[in-house]
């Protein structure tokens, strides 16, 4: 059972200047895994599965753990929503380089 506040760092220094974009409000690909394991069903085998929105995709954080999770033989579907074309850019470069 998880607890009622849940530690992580911020995107500060070099330990996560390959994760960091210049998105002003990006979350770390941490938090954002443990929030998909959070809520995300498992099937029978213990898989996560399950389709996520995202409506503000900003740097792409939900799509890159999401396709992090899959390459390890979950199936998380999911879309992301993104206004801004220089985020859109940023996300999928993201994307392309898992």
């Amino acid at each position: 059972m998880r607890g009622d506040v849940w530690a992580f760092p911020t995107l500060a220094g070099k330990a996560y200047e390959k994760e960091k974009t210049a998105h002003p409000t990006q979350k770390p690909e941490a938090l954002i895994t443990e929030l998909i394991k959070a809520f995300c069903p498992k099937n029978e085998n213990g898989q996560y599965e399950g389709t996520i929105l995202d409506p503000f995709h900003g740097s792409g954080t939900l799509g890159v753990c999401c396709e992090k999770l899959n390459k390890q033989g979950h199936n998380i579907k999911w879309v992301g929503i993104e206004l801004e074309q220089q985020w859109c850019d940023v996300a999928n470069e993201r994307l392309r380089n898992i």
